[in-house]
């Protein structure tokens, strides 16, 4: 009995270690499979997010093209595929009611939005017919990720349970040999289990804090803003990333969206929490009303970038709770509206809309002029940001190398594309083009502060220049930058008289030019910020490659 009771749990306990884990196999089987079902459901909320972002961006042209069209469908069956899979490893009645409201949601915008292609009225996505479809859906998915969520916790902690209980029964000799074994492997689950929890609050790309986690930020934000302190969502939506995307690759997008969710989360911290949606959707959730106005500036600040070949901006929409939402998807639904509202309309001041009034005279009449002028502008505004420049600064350093060369509509065109030297009288009509541009812009209110600085683009640093011969500076800095910046993209494009010059011989000749017709400083800036774009261009090229 003796001899029994000394062998039987050695004997036993390969048996026992067995059971143990065999256990252990199963319940992470489990555990693995709810994983999986909540990243295809994860998966699936973020592929419908993009086919609404799709539809409202159509909304906000005014026009469903064959490009969106085929957007549609290509989304609609990548929707149906993640479906399917989800129906191998999800609990069939949680694919069945997300199958369900998915084709109600599809059925409500295809009643809106028709099969064929048109043009598209903005009121036509009303709150009656696809926002309450998709509201369900998102409602519906929300619930069953957060049970799915549980489910694969809870699974985790059966392994962890089970693995415990089973080596319990083992010999002593057993447990102290294994130990480290299941000390390990419950570190590990519980690391999976942390990883896990994060994942599904994280954004991968950015990491910033995801939908989900506004969702939860949201609520409980409700609980706690009164009508006397009330918190306010703003949405974010990029202008011009699709462009950037298909000029320099979405590797490069990748980039450019990292580093605007970086700035983005600097902008607004100790003031408020930073999210991204997805696609090119960010939000923010504002803790103090007194300084709202600041912090979206800031962040609007944050989530832009200006470049030679590209602009990327922002447009928002807010909505503060509980004061004009009570709930968490009110104040979604009204913050999504407004930022939507804000980028159809573009909601252009006074100012820009003159501007590009003008600019569009101005590329009816001078296509070519039209093109140097826009690129000046992209060049100009890079260097007064490397020079400091304030934002109202920033804004009229713009405008005015968009406009500098105004006045050359006056001028006619067998001057213009003279292919030979001017004569004296052609060079005085050349020399007036400042003036009568000041006199265009002082026509329109909205413009007049910027016609000195159109006056003075063409002055040079020694005082040699016209109409004023204005020295160093008494000429304007944003005058200087356009002077510099404009040579410059004159010396790099063909002229009907000339062959245009390479990048480094153009750099060459405004380096032996400063100090004379140009200022030392501003070019000392154009260079190296020539020399940033060039490396990031570098960088673009070897992530393609």
């Amino acid at each position: 009995m003796r001899l029994l009771l000394t062998w039987a749990p050695v004997v036993l306990a390969p048996f026992v270690a067995l059971i143990a884990f065999l256990s252990i196999a199963q319940v992470r089987t489990q555990a693995d499979e709810a994983r999986q079902a909540q990243i295809g459901f994860s998966q699936l909320e973020a592929a419908l997010n993009l086919e609404r972002a799709r539809d409202w961006r159509a909304v906000a042209t005014g026009q469903i093209g064959e490009e969106v069209l085929t957007q549609r469908r290509d989304a609609r069956t990548h929707i149906r595929t993640l479906l399917r899979t989800l129906e191998v490893v999800a609990d069939d009645e949680h694919v069945g009611l997300v199958a369900q409201e998915v084709r109600s949601y599809e059925a409500a915008l295809d009643s809106v939005l028709g099969l064929g292609a048109g043009f598209l009225d903005p009121e036509a996505l009303d709150a009656q017919v696809v926002a309450p479809a998709f509201l369900r859906l998102s409602e519906r998915l929300g619930e069953i990720n957060e049970e799915e969520a549980a489910e694969a916790a809870a699974a985790i902690r059966r392994a962890t349970l089970g693995t415990g209980a089973s080596l319990s029964v083992a010999t002593l000799l057993l447990l102290l040999l294994f130990w480290r074994f299941h000390h390990d492997r419950r570190k590990l689950l519980e690391e999976r289990t942390q990883e896990l929890s994060a994942q599904a609050l994280q954004d991968s790309l950015t990491g910033l804090p995801n939908r989900r986690k506004l969702m939860q930020d949201l609520e409980r934000a409700l609980e706690t803003a009164t009508s006397e302190n009330p918190g306010q969502l703003v949405m974010f939506d990029l202008d011009g990333f699709k462009s950037y995307n298909d000029s320099f690759g979405h590797p490069e997008g990748d980039l450019l969206l990292r580093r605007l969710g970086g700035r983005f989360a600097t902008a607004i911290e100790g003031r408020g929490t930073a999210y991204r949606l997805g696609g090119d959707e960010f939000c923010a959730l504002i803790q103090e009303e007194s300084a709202a106005d600041d912090v979206i500036r800031d962040c609007c600040e944050a989530l832009a970038e200006q470049g030679e070949a590209f602009s990327v901006r922002t447009s928002f929409g807010a909505a503060f709770i509980p004061t004009e939402a009570a709930t968490a998807s009110e104040a979604l639904r009204l913050a999504d509206q407004r930022m939507y509202s804000h980028k159809g309309s573009g909601r252009l001041s006074a100012r820009e809309q003159t501007r590009d009034l003008v600019l569009r005279i101005l590329d009816e009449q001078q296509p070519i002029l039209r093109e140097h002028v826009r690129e000046v502008a992209s060049l100009a505004r890079a260097v007064g940001e490397r020079l400091g420049l304030d934002q109202g600064r920033l804004d009229d350093l713009e405008r005015t190398a968009e406009l500098h060369d105004l006045g050359k509509l006056a001028i006619p065109h067998s001057i213009l594309e003279k292919n030979g030297p001017l004569d004296d009288e052609e060079w005085q009509f050349i020399r007036r083009h400042t003036l009568i541009g000041e006199r265009m812009v002082q026509a329109a209110p909205a413009l007049a502060s910027i016609g000195k600085l159109i006056r003075s683009s063409h002055e040079r640093f020694d005082g040699a220049g016209y109409p004023d011969g204005l020295r160093g500076e008494t000429i304007p800095l944003a005058s200087r930058i356009v002077c510099v910046c404009d040579a410059y993209k004159a010396m790099t494009s063909g002229r009907p008289y000339r062959s245009s010059m390479g990048e480094r011989s153009a750099l060459a000749e405004l380096r032996r030019n400063a100090g004379t017709q140009f200022d030392p400083a501003v070019v000392d800036a154009f260079c190296a910020e020539l020399e940033a774009m060039r490396a990031l261009r570098r960088r673009a090229v070897a992530v393609a490659v």
